[in-house]
Parts: C-alpha cells; structure tokens; sequence
C-alpha cells in the first residue's frame, strides 16, 4: 500500500485464468458434429501464462497457453492441474461410495 493507504496501481498482469461453460448440447459444423473444444487464452502485452477451462457436452477440458521463455516449467503446471483433477475424481468416487453405503445400511434397517 501507498504511504496514503490507497492500493497502489497494478503494473502488470502476468497470468490469466478463465472458467467458461460452454454448451451441454452438442454443437455442428458444416453437418459435422464438434468433438472437442479446446481453449485458448492469447498471450499479448505482459500476460504470460493462460488458464482456460471449458466445458462442452459434459467434459471439461484445460488449455494452457505460456511463453516459455518466461515460464520454461509449464510442463509443471500442466502435471499439477493433471494431478489436482485426478484427487478431486477419487474424492468425489469416495464421496459416491460412503453415500451408497449410508443408503444401503438404512434400508437393510427398514
């Protein structure tokens, strides 16, 4: 903060994250169904690390987009987004499973 407790302005904006849902339906081109979107945030002016994340037809996909020279561990990132993914499936099936044995305990009870 400033000496006059007011934020000082923002210089730069390095990275870039976006959350946009997109259709749950399918979508056609030229007669053809779309398989797969994939996002994409430009790099331009200082940005230098894009997060997309989309979704389409019950899918979600990430797409990254970094200068190398500024981030040479993009890699990284993509492995770690990979791996905080692949936690949140094991606990939601966890979740899935404790929820299916509270309901089968309760009607063995009745």
């Amino acid at each position: 903060m400033g000496q006059d407790g007011a934020q000082p302005a923002q210089r730069e904006i390095i990275t870039v994250i976006t959350n946009v849902p997109g259709p749950g339906q399918p979508l056609y081109g030229m007669g053809r169904r779309v398989l797969e979107i994939i996002p994409y945030v430009p790099i331009a002016t200082t940005v230098r690390t894009g997060i997309s994340i989309f979704s389409y037809c019950g899918n979600v996909t990430f797409g990254i987009t970094g200068d190398f020279t500024a981030n040479p561990d993009l890699d990284v990132l993509a492995q770690g987004i990979d791996h905080g993914v692949y936690e949140l499936l094991m606990a939601a099936k966890r979740r899935r499973r404790r929820a299916a044995a509270k309901r089968q305990q309760a009607a063995t009870r009745q």
